[in-house]
């Protein structure tokens, strides 16, 4: 079985995630496996909270989950729905900065 592999889109951007929520619009995604991933630049945080969709419009997504918050070796990858295009986050710990980079993930399995 072969690894997943993430195929990046656009430039990445660095965002500095903390313990207030953060909106944030989402880059262009693929309409095909739209994925972010996320890596951080440094340890300082606990876990991630994060929100997919944007609560101040109406029929939004609002899916919310608390998240590892990963390595340089293991990214945390989020699949993002395609009608989405905001994403709320915050830090549980200390902040922190995050290198996004919008792509898909494809399973070559």
């Amino acid at each position: 079985m072969r690894p997943h592999v993430f195929a990046p889109l656009d430039d990445s951007q660095i965002i500095s995630v903390t313990q207030s929520d953060q909106r944030i619009t989402l880059p262009s995604l693929p309409a095909s496996k739209p994925t972010l991933r996320l890596v951080p630049l440094n340890a300082r945080c606990l876990a991630l909270w994060i929100k997919l969709g944007d609560s101040a419009v109406v029929g939004s997504l609002t899916t919310s989950m608390r998240c590892a918050v990963g390595s340089l070796e293991h990214p945390l990858y989020i699949g993002v729905p395609n009608s989405e295009t905001h994403m709320s986050i915050l830090c549980e710990g200390e902040p922190g900065d995050f290198v996004l980079t919008p792509g898909e993930l494809w399973d070559y399995s």
